[in-house]
Order: C-alpha cells, then sequence, then structure tokens
C-alpha cells in the first residue's frame, strides 16, 4: 500500500454550507498514521472535499439531492507513488467495478476479515446481461451506466452510475435503483436513498480520493430482534474497503 499522508478521515454530519480547516490535532494524528474521526450534527459544509474543478458542480449537486446524513472520507497520496495519474488512467481503474469481487472489511461480529463484494458487473442495455468493465482512451462526455453488485450487507442489487471527468478531476456517482434491504426482508433505505460519490482530483505533487455517502432519510431500521443496525455505518464499512482497493490499485 502506497505511503497516505491522510490514513483515513471520516465525518457523520447534517448538511449545510459552511468550511472549516483540519485542526492541528487531525494533523498530529494523520501524520502519525492515525485518522481523525467526528460525528457531528447541524455543520454546514463538507469540511474535506479538495478544491477541484468540480467542486462547485458536486456542492450544488449534493444541495438539489438534500441528504440528511453524509459521510465523507479523505485520503491524499504522493502523485509521484502513483504510476499513471493521468485523468484517463484514474478513471478506468476506478471503473473497473468487476474486480470489486472479494474486497474484504472487518467484521466487527466476527471480529476478522470477511468478504464485502460477492458480485460487481455492468449490464447491458437491457439491464440484465453482464458486460464487460468499459475502458476509456479519451477525455469526453460518458454515458450513464447501470451495474449490479451483491454484498453481504443489501444483497444484490442495481445501480446507476453517472460519470464526469475532466482533465485534472473525476467524479462518479452511483445511486440505488431498488429499495435497499438487510436479510433480503427489512427494508433499510428507499429507491435512490443513497447516493455515494467518489471523486479523485490531483494538485501538484498530491492525488486526492475523497469519498462521500449521501443517505436521503435518516434510517427507520434501527434494530432487528437482538442485533443492532447501523446504516451509517455499514457504508463507513463500505467506503473504506472500496478506497483501499483503489488504492491498492494505483
Amino acid at each position: 500500500m502506497r505511503s497516505l499522508i491522510l490514513s483515513l478521515i471520516v465525518f457523520c454530519i447534517s448538511f449545510n454550507l459552511f468550511s472549516v480547516d483540519l485542526t492541528s490535532s487531525d494533523i498530529s494524528r494523520i501524520e502519525s498514521g492515525s485518522y481523525a474521526l467526528r460525528e457531528r450534527s447541524n455543520l454546514n459544509s463538507l469540511e474535506l472535499l479538495p478544491e477541484s474543478d468540480l467542486k462547485k458542480d458536486f456542492i450544488e449537486n449534493l444541495k438539489q439531492y438534500n441528504p440528511e446524513i453524509c459521510m465523507e472520507m479523505l485520503y491524499i497520496i504522493d502523485k509521484s507513488s502513483v504510476e499513471n495519474s493521468d485523468t484517463v488512467s484514474l478513471l478506468n481503474s476506478l471503473i473497473a467495478f468487476s474486480d470489486q469481487v472479494g474486497v474484504e472489511y472487518f467484521s466487527n461480529r466476527r471480529q476478522a476479515m470477511h468478504p464485502l463484494i460477492d458480485e460487481s458487473y455492468f449490464v447491458a442495455k437491457d439491464g440484465k446481461t453482464p458486460v464487460a468493465d468499459p475502458v476509456f482512451s479519451t477525455v469526453g462526455q460518458i454515458k450513464n451506466r447501470v451495474y449490479y453488485q451483491k454484498d453481504t450487507t443489501f444483497d444484490g442489487n442495481y445501480y446507476n452510475l453517472q460519470t464526469k471527468i475532466t482533465q485534472n478531476t473525476v467524479w462518479l456517482q452511483t445511486e440505488n435503483l431498488e429499495k435497499l434491504k438487510v436479510y433480503k426482508i427489512f427494508k433499510a433505505l428507499d429507491k435512490g436513498g443513497v447516493r455515494t460519490n467518489i471523486l479523485v482530483t490531483t494538485n501538484n505533487d498530491k492525488l486526492y480520493l475523497y469519498i462521500l455517502a449521501a443517505i436521503k432519510e435518516e434510517p427507520k431500521l434501527k434494530k432487528i430482534l437482538t442485533y443492532e443496525v447501523n446504516i451509517p455505518y455499514s457504508f463507513e464499512r463500505r467506503m473504506n474497503s472500496i478506497a483501499l482497493w483503489y488504492l491498492d490499485r494505483l
């Protein structure tokens, strides 16, 4: 794994529009190989969103979606450690969804690593037939795509993928096309209830990987029998697993 300048920063916040910088304590923890963690409500902004040529569009998109919960994660690595840091190469590595099969997460219940994603593939226009991951050669307009993913939290579901790409930034946004359920029975989120955004941008000698899970409404599912259910934590776990998978590909 490449040397991480920011190992992991996670926020669970309510969305508005106010901006703050990392504190000296955050920086000290990050430099020591740890991470900054905050859980707050009634904040006015995305605290970790890096500067990029898509930042304005990103914020406007989120304002229109108007989520009740946002979870942010940011990694920063030295660009010199990335073999191909041009935007098209960054996109092709990020969009290789079929390679996410076998990605693992740490299971608190098992106290061990456990597979997170069992199946992952793009589908054809008929909405069912698996097709190969797209590969791009130039920066340009990229059409929306649909993919299927089966994981250990929500089982199998279809998602819409929107992509924006500029000379310096890649932005992927996914949205669930059907209800997400726990144990195939209990509704966790409605259709369109979560958008996961992945933004990769470069600035001077650094590469920034930013992930934001925006949950439209606070999940009502809190407990199943004697088991506690924490939907936001499930997305934090997923975000971290996907981030590590992607960084390992660079």
